[in-house]
């Protein structure tokens, strides 16, 4: 009798830990498509609005300069019309440079007919 408790407590025992052994993790077996459609800073062979934005990066290991598509823009404002910007991108939470991108783009969403 004590014997069977024994196996029973113990049974019970490891079910309260846990016995997760059955659960692995999943192995990505098609690691070359992963690869190949794994999206590369700099890369222009498709347009992506999630693409790093500017003109180049620097690569933090090698310390050289990767060009990237995109381009840096530089809009000549008068005092007024920046000071209208600066307040309207205050009163939305962003900065002036990400309050301007995010409106022309909106813009130009709208104009061309995109979702």
């Amino acid at each position: 009798m004590p014997e069977i408790f024994l196996q029973s407590y113990l049974r019970i025992l490891k079910m309260a830990k846990g016995d997760f052994s059955t659960v692995v993790k999943q192995k990505n077996n098609n690691i070359d498509k992963f690869i190949n459609d794994a999206k590369v800073d700099g890369y222009d062979s498709f347009e992506s609005s999630n693409e790093r934005r500017g003109k180049y990066m620097v690569d933090k290991n090698t310390g050289k300069k990767i060009l990237l598509g995109g381009k840096v823009l530089e809009v000549p404002l008068n005092a007024s019309e920046f000071e209208l910007l600066k307040k309207a991108a205050k009163n939305s939470g962003l900065p002036v440079a990400t309050y301007v991108r995010s409106n022309a783009l909106l813009s130009a969403k709208k104009l061309l007919n995109i979702d």
